[in-house]
């Protein structure tokens, strides 16, 4: 390992590149970042003086040297350090081109000595080579070429780093004047330093990014597992694995919210039996992939991107084609309860298994739409029970182990499920549960809807539910007028507090805001006109008190027991 501090124009003077392999990361400094960089130059450009300010390390590998001596390194870190301070110096660059005063040649020489290889051929013309994302955009500002439209599905921060010290370099010092680029120039270059640690042919690469990982912005748990699997792999191999699956989920993973692709690399290990916390993701793959050999490792990879397409689609139901398993699929993404992930992937590939994801069980589309059924009542059974969620991760975790093997998975789930450890509520546990439980409060905004919406479905209606045309809607108000204590009684207060918010009060409405808080007789008279038949049973009655309330909860109560299936009984 060879350490040596070298100020910008030694760092990007000669015929060498700086390489930024396929692993790393996207370009993904932000304005925070530029800004903070820029301070630092001004507050040297306004002091004035020959002091030297430090920017910080740059680790790197002697990649290959090209026919035309051109030596190039990989970067093993510092490439969000690299690739901002070469934008910023062709931001310096054009600011030169621009000027009417004759400082074209200082604009050329700024890019033919600190930006490109003059005499380089294809990419080997440039200093620094980003990783493959970002190169489009990189080249076209090296190359003083208008930026190409940006992708709305792709996070580009090329373009707005050069605009931004594009912006600083035509704007004032803290007094107001106007910036004198010369001087700029000198400071940038001849003021700022950084340390190169070049590392040797006995050094371990990986050990050193591990160690550095703390420096500059964190890398999240997927940067970290990316860069580990492919620096496993050299050459061609590394470009093969990259293109073949790491290229495609990277891409397909940015169709989820941030820090949900962690969460992907998370399930996919816990897919296997193993618990893993959110923050030991990396280090328990690293564990589990370390023993492998190259072959094994490029399957286990194989694997891996097979389970993100599977976690993409039960993340994101339309993208499954089949039209049942995506109903369901819909239904938990309703639900919101993701603990069962690590079991809907294996079941997965049992649905979609091929090749090296293959599996002994194997079940159709109306197989997997069926487990799924059977882990919604599973959760929507316990929910409605007040049971804890708590041990939900363990439960879907050892799932997959407990299944009987002389037993189809279909079968085979259910009956693990039933396991009375488990806690499934029973039809009798369920019944006495399910009318009193305090729904409207208890639940999430959208669970309460998805068991009214289904309620209202399990009818037999030939349309869909319109869920943006109603809202749930009390009969009984959440605030008693005289009218509602005068039709409850001297029990008024308890009948209010008792049965407010469960499933025999709530019904669907378009027309909360009419009703309000008004009397049974005029709300009966909307709901009269409802072609929902949730507000059927309620617009028959005379009034609307306990009795009609235990009435209808009780009818509820029984649908509720015929859609949500419980446990298989055992003898």
């Amino acid at each position: 390992m060879d350490a040596k501090n070298y100020r910008l124009q030694q760092l990007f003077s000669g015929t060498q590149q700086f390489v930024i392999p396929i692993y790393q990361r996207q370009y993904s400094w932000e304005q925070r970042d530029w800004q903070a960089l820029w301070d630092d130059i001004l507050d040297v450009y306004e002091e004035g003086g020959e002091d030297i300010h430090f920017l910080g390390s740059i680790v790197s590998k002697p990649y290959s040297a090209a026919a035309g001596g051109i030596s190039s390194f990989v970067v093993i870190d510092g490439q969000q350090r690299l690739t901002t301070l070469t934008l910023l110096i062709a931001a310096l660059r054009d600011t030169f081109a621009a000027l009417d005063d004759g400082r074209v040649v200082t604009a050329d020489k700024l890019h033919n000595l600190y930006l490109t290889n003059q005499y380089g051929d294809g990419n080997e013309r440039y200093k620094v080579v980003p990783t493959r994302s970002d190169q489009e955009q990189y080249f076209r500002v090296i190359d003083r070429k208008a930026l190409a439209a940006t992708d709305p599905n792709r996070t580009d921060r090329i373009g707005p780093a050069y605009h931004f010290f594009t912006r600083q370099l035509r704007s004032t010092d803290s007094s107001g004047a106007v910036l004198d680029l010369t001087k700029l120039e000198k400071v940038i270059l001849g003021q700022f330093e950084v340390v190169s640690i070049t590392l040797g042919p006995d050094d371990n690469d990986y050990r050193v990014f591990e160690s550095l990982n703390a420096r500059g912005r964190p890398l999240s748990q997927t940067d970290l597992l990316r860069n580990y699997f492919l620096m496993r792999f050299d050459g061609d191999m590394q470009e093969s694995v990259y293109a073949e699956y790491f290229l495609p989920m990277t891409t397909s993973l940015q169709a989820l919210p941030p820090n949900r692709s962690d969460t992907m690399f998370q399930y996919a290990l816990q897919r296997t039996g193993i618990y893993v916390r959110d923050k030991d993701v990396y280090f328990q793959w690293k564990r589990r992939c370390d023993k492998l050999s190259l072959p094994e490792l490029r399957e286990e990879i194989a694997g891996i991107a097979f389970d993100c397409e599977n976690f993409l689609r039960i993340q994101i139901p339309a993208l499954e084609p089949d039209e049942r398993v995506r109903f369901q699929l819909d239904r938990l993404v309703r639900l919101g309860i993701t603990t069962p992930t690590p079991y809907l992937l294996n079941a997965y590939r049992w649905y979609r298994g091929t090749g090296s994801t293959a599996s002994d069980r194997d079940v159709n589309a109306a197989g997997l739409a069926t487990i799924l059924s059977y882990i919604e009542s599973f959760l929507i059974r316990r929910l409605l029970c007040g049971i804890p969620t708590n041990p939900l991760n363990r439960i879907f975790l050892r799932l997959a182990d407990q299944l009987d093997p002389s037993l189809d998975p279909v079968t085979a789930t259910r009956v693990a499920l039933s396991q009375p450890g488990l806690r499934w509520p029973d039809d009798v546990t369920f019944a006495d549960n399910f009318a009193t439980y305090p729904l409207y409060k208890d639940t999430r905004p959208n669970q309460r809807r998805l068991i009214l919406d289904t309620l209202e479905m399990s009818y037999g209606h030939k349309e869909a539910l319109d869920p943006s045309t109603t809202t749930i809607e009390h009969v009984m108000p959440k605030t008693l007028t005289n009218e509602w204590r005068d039709q409850l009684g001297l029990d008024a207060d308890r009948i209010h507090a008792r049965w407010l918010d469960t499933v025999g009060n709530l019904t669907l409405s378009g027309y909360n805001a009419e009703m309000s808080n008004k009397p049974f007789a005029e709300k009966r008279k909307w709901l009269a006109t409802s072609k929902y038949d949730l507000n059927a049973m309620i617009a028959e009655q005379d009034h609307w008190d306990d009795n009609a309330i235990q009435e209808r909860a009780k009818v509820l109560t029984e649908r509720a027991i015929r859609i949500w299936v419980g446990p298989v009984q055992r003898s």
